[in-house]
């Protein structure tokens, strides 16, 4: 896909929404709604046992409590491994031993 034109529709904070017009190899021309934000990570806690620790949290997007994997956006400057153990110990107050990718 070739961008022809960029138009933002919205700038709050760190995120952004934006419209792009974009055309194919083949000749078609369509249009595309984007939100972009900063770098997250998801983790996928598994016990010992196998189970998978899944959080219930209230989302105001959906006006309901959903079930999710702890995850969040990596601070600036921080690694990727680093993010993920502080997302699990906000989201869940749990500490892994060993992570991977």
């Amino acid at each position: 896909m070739k961008p022809i034109s960029t138009q933002d529709v919205l700038v709050s904070g760190k995120y952004r929404v934006y419209q792009e017009t974009a055309e194919a190899s083949s000749g078609t021309i369509s249009s595309y709604v984007v939100i972009s934000h900063p770098p997250s990570v998801v983790i996928l806690p598994r016990f010992e046992n196998g189970d998978l620790l899944v959080l219930k949290q209230y989302r105001h997007a959906v006006r309901s409590f959903i079930y999710e994997f702890p995850a969040g956006t990596i601070e600036a400057g921080e690694d990727l491994m680093s993010a993920a153990q502080r997302e699990l110990m906000e989201e869940a107050g749990s500490r892994s031993k060993s992570l991977w990718l």
